[in-house]
């Protein structure tokens, strides 16, 4: 018989999620949402199974979402804790095909990526009734722009 404390924790939802959903566009006017391979994105794809694997990028993500935001001017300095996020993002931005490897692929052609954006959204599993009807495991609500729109000339930054 469990004890009354995991009674209570089984009966309540886990805490909602924040996540960063990147977002790409080859125009800077239309932005389509990268996903990645371990973490949300799509409401409607099933939370993957992968313990005891750990994903090191997606793990990264979960972090930087505890942050407000990137900020380049803050961010760039290499003591920052989001100075990674910046690397990520300009790799992206360049194109490096190891890179892209770590997420699902992108809809667009990489090479064709120009600009790229950050958002951050508030994650929380949907009910089975809800689950049932719609197919979605996740709702998910918009807190912020987590990042202006980068691109690899200046007046895209």
């Amino acid at each position: 018989m469990p004890s009354d404390r995991a009674q209570l924790c089984l009966r309540h939802e886990p805490p909602p999620l924040a996540e960063i959903i990147l977002e790409v566009s080859d125009d800077g006017a239309l932005f389509l949402p990268l996903e990645f391979k371990y973490k949300p994105g799509v409401p409607k794809r099933r939370p993957p199974f992968i313990a005891p694997h750990q994903p090191r990028l997606d793990w990264q993500m979960w972090f930087a979402a505890l942050y407000p935001s990137f900020d380049p001017q803050r961010d760039t300095n290499p003591n920052s804790p989001m100075h990674w996020f910046g690397q990520f993002c300009t790799a992206l931005l360049q194109h490096k095909q190891p890179v892209w490897d770590l997420l699902e692929p992108p809809p667009f052609p990489i090479e064709k990526i120009t600009h790229l954006r950050a958002k951050l959204y508030r994650y929380h599993f949907t009910s089975p009734e809800v689950r049932n009807i719609s197919g979605e495991w996740w709702e998910r609500e918009l807190i912020h722009k987590f990042s202006g729109t980068m691109s690899l000339n200046a007046s895209g930054r």
